[in-house]
């Protein structure tokens, strides 16, 4: 019978979509056996999002199974947040993320508010049903690398221009 580590054991986690509190659990416990913030990143959360994502690639997984995993994964960061600012791990880039004026539509957005987030991004999520106009004043003031702008109705998507 095979052993599994403790980062094996957070990424099954997160792709079977346990609990919450399972999964900082057992990021917890990578913690207090010593795994270095990049270690659990790449190989617990990381990990977990390329078996999803390929799972989703195949059609064997549905947005839901998508969405739970990221809502794990993302809890598991809250035990390790404070460790990643500690260890100087800079931001990859910062992301202004938002669902465009007329449609209040935010499983997507917030997915990939989510998953840019657990890659290294600084994630700046300004809701939905955002006008030009906010986007604007907040892209000024945030200086973001990547505005990401989301539009499920088709008829809400001019306001994207």
């Amino acid at each position: 019978m095979k052993t599994f580590s403790v980062l094996e054991e957070i990424s099954e986690a997160v792709v079977k979509g346990e609990s919450e509190t399972k999964v900082k659990e057992l990021t917890q416990r990578a913690v207090d056996e010593g795994y270095q913030v990049r270690e659990i990143l790449d190989n617990g959360f990381i990990m977990s999002l390329n078996v999803i994502g390929e799972q989703w690639k195949k059609g064997e997984a549905l947005i839901s199974e998508v969405l739970r995993a990221a809502e794990r994964m993302h809890a598991g960061m809250d035990v390790i947040r404070k460790l990643i600012i500690k260890s100087g791990i800079k931001p990859i880039g910062k992301v202004v993320i938002g669902t465009v004026e007329g449609d209040v539509h935010s499983v997507g957005k917030s997915l990939v508010a989510m998953i840019l987030g657990s890659f290294g991004f600084e994630v700046h999520d300004i809701g939905v049903d955002v006008s030009p106009e906010k986007f604007l004043e907040i892209v000024k003031s945030q200086k973001p690398d990547l505005l990401a702008m989301s539009a499920l109705l088709t008829i809400t998507m001019p306001a994207m221009a």
